[in-house]
């Protein structure tokens, strides 16, 4: 403390202003810093006032004391006599009723693991069932019977949807997705490790980028919620775009946004991968299939006029229609459903993928063709 009359003790009575520097030496300032630094990431998240005025009266040197004892001192002198009232004052400013729970304190960082892991076997079962029905070949089933590849899937809609077109045996995908759903969770234990116990401030594009995987923003969301629990008031609707933790710009409210974004991901995702990659007994599609007019409107193959005239031609019935892979069908009319029609000295190239089965009775030559 250096006031600034302290070199002429009757500065005070020959002028009626009075400056007062206040300054701490750098031991003090050391300490104080530290207390700051760790009064930002733990007193405020346990809301008791009451400890937090007594650290900071116990490391700030009793700061508010001697600066009533120098006021006390500059009013006496232009006063002539001691003043003793109104003293020294203190009242707690007005906060919500808070009782200090140390079971929140400690659950606070086990509740999201408790939560992301109380979903594993839920998660592992659903994936299995799934991979099932492609094993034992039901979904194909109901493909024949009508039920569209859109509709499979909304009726079997869940977040493991990505993972099961991954696998074509029922146990490997629920062992390995139970795998996959604990790892993709780690993001959120390092990050909250290293804000909990190393202090350390993660910046706002580093947890939008591990909000990616579902199970860390689920885990982060999680987290938020317990710090508001632990502080008194609760998450709200007034307070889910603000966060409990100082100097932190990630909020409840955007773990929810990401929760929806990576649905969307992963639904876009296994689109593309059921189509391109279906399993062992669908049928693939080419890598490039979005950008193709004919799957987004169904369009088919309109065959130009000038070669329905030359198809009249048996020449190139024959010849050009085999070499060209066009497609070439037969004509009868129903007098001649009586007689035998022998096809015979016929040279046609049939390519993969252009014809599913060939129609016929026993002994009409369907293999031989």
């Amino acid at each position: 403390m250096l006031p600034a009359y302290a070199s002429d003790p009757d500065a005070v009575l020959k002028d009626q202003s009075v400056d007062i520097q206040w300054r701490n030496g750098i031991p003090n300032y050391n300490k104080a810093h530290a207390f700051f630094e760790k009064y930002k990431t733990t007193n405020h998240k346990a809301g008791s006032l009451e400890a937090i005025v007594q650290n900071l009266v116990k490391n700030w040197e009793k700061e508010v004391s001697h600066k009533e004892i120098i006021d006390r001192a500059i009013i006496d002198t232009h006063v002539g006599r001691s003043i003793i009232e109104p003293g020294l004052f203190y009242q707690e400013m007005s906060y919500p009723c808070y009782t200090y729970d140390n079971f929140l304190l400690m659950i606070q960082h086990a509740f999201p693991l408790c939560l992301t892991i109380s979903w594993i076997y839920t998660f592992a079962m659903l994936t299995q069932s799934i991979v099932y029905e492609k094993e034992v070949r039901l979904k194909e089933v109901m493909k024949i019977m009508g039920l569209s590849n859109g509709v499979h899937w909304i009726a079997r809609k869940n977040n493991n949807d990505l993972l099961v077109c991954f696998y074509s045996k029922a146990k490997i995908a629920a062992a390995c997705s139970g795998i996959i759903y604990l790892l993709t969770y780690v993001p959120c234990t390092y990050i909250s490790i290293r804000e909990d116990f190393a202090q350390d401030i993660i910046p706002k594009w580093a947890k939008m980028l591990a909000s990616l995987f579902s199970t860390r923003a689920f885990g982060m969301g999680v987290k938020y919620i317990a710090f508001y629990e632990n502080i008194g008031t609760g998450i709200q609707f007034d307070n889910i775009q603000y966060s409990p933790v100082e100097d932190d710009h990630f909020t409840c409210f955007e773990t929810i946004l990401f929760i929806v974004l990576d649905t969307c991901i992963y639904l876009i995702l296994m689109w593309y991968i059921e189509n391109i990659y279906p399993g062992t007994y669908g049928i693939p599609k080419k890598w490039y299939f979005p950008f193709t007019i004919s799957y987004w409107t169904g369009e088919t193959y309109v065959e130009p006029n000038w070669i329905k005239k030359f198809k009249k031609i048996n020449l190139f019935r024959w010849i050009i229609c085999g070499k060209h892979h066009m497609p070439y069908t037969f004509h009868w009319s129903t007098l001649s459903l009586n007689q035998i029609i022998n096809d015979s000295k016929r040279n046609q190239d049939l390519y993969e993928g252009e014809i599913l089965s060939f129609l016929g009775h026993n002994g009409a030559g369907k293999t031989t063709t």
